[in-house]
C-alpha cells in the first residue's frame, strides 16, 4: 500500500513541478533540449524520489492505517 501511495504522490508532485516550470518559463530545460515525454519523466522521477514525497507518503499511509484499523 505504501508503494502505491508513494507513486501516486510522486506523480502528482512531478506533474505540479512540470506545470510550474512551464508556467513561469524557467530556463530549466535549456541544456540539453528535452521533448515533452522526457520533461514529464524527469519531473516524475524528481517528484517521486525526494524526501518530501517520502514523508508525505509515510504520513498518508499511517493515517489510512489508523483510520481503517480503528
Amino acid at each position: 500500500m505504501f508503494v502505491l501511495i508513494h507513486l501516486v504522490v510522486g506523480s502528482v508532485r512531478g506533474f505540479y513541478r512540470h506545470q510550474m516550470i512551464e508556467r513561469y518559463q524557467y530556463n530549466y530545460y535549456s541544456d540539453p533540449p528535452m521533448n515533452l515525454l522526457s520533461k514529464l519523466a524527469h519531473n516524475w522521477l524528481n517528484g517521486t524520489f525526494s524526501l518530501t514525497t517520502l514523508l508525505i507518503s509515510a504520513s498518508l499511509t499511517i493515517l489510512l492505517f489508523i483510520i481503517f484499523n480503528a
